[in-house]
């Protein structure tokens, strides 16, 4: 019971992953979704999803790579949407 306690303290919270993605800095938002791409919880592909909107690519890039490899169906319609009208 102490273990679970300690684990919820140390995980990061889905709001700091949020306040990560709202970062101005690139650098801030390319963690944040690494650490997204490493997290089980539902509420992270969603983010993952939200971050392919992002104005950088790599960010865009790196979310798409996340959502790929946990086959993340719910964002299949995003991904063909950005696949088609993405800039060259």
């Amino acid at each position: 019971m102490v273990l679970a306690a300690l684990l919820l303290v140390l995980a990061p919270q889905v709001s700091d992953f949020e306040k990560g993605m709202r970062a101005k800095e690139d650098e801030t938002r390319l963690a944040t979704v690494a650490l997204l791409a490493k997290e089980s919880d539902p509420k992270s592909e969603k983010l993952l999803t939200a971050a392919l909107k992002d104005v950088d690519w790599e960010v865009v890039e790196r979310a798409a790579e996340a959502l790929a490899e946990r086959s993340a169906k719910g964002a299949v319609a995003e991904l063909t949407k950005l696949a088609l009208d993405a800039p060259l």
